[in-house]
């Protein structure tokens, strides 16, 4: 009988994607305007900034962006 390995797995995460903060704006730039169509895809801009936020940190991000963390 041969032993079982087990592999450790974790989430991905949206900063393993977009690991800088140049990255990060692309992605989410990327998201509000299509190059090739012009069209924008709102909820997933919304879901990945909500992402980056919090991977980030809410004060951090708040901070970047210059608003409050609540109004983030």
């Amino acid at each position: 009988m041969t032993p079982q390995t087990t592999t450790e797995t974790r989430p991905l995460l949206a900063t393993d994607l977009a690991p800088t903060a140049a990255d990060q704006a692309a992605l989410l730039s990327s998201l509000l305007c299509d190059d090739d169509d012009g069209s924008t895809d709102l909820p997933a801009f919304l879901i990945q900034l909500g992402k980056l936020a919090r991977e980030r940190g809410m004060a951090e991000a708040a901070k970047a962006a210059n608003v409050t963390r609540a109004s983030l």
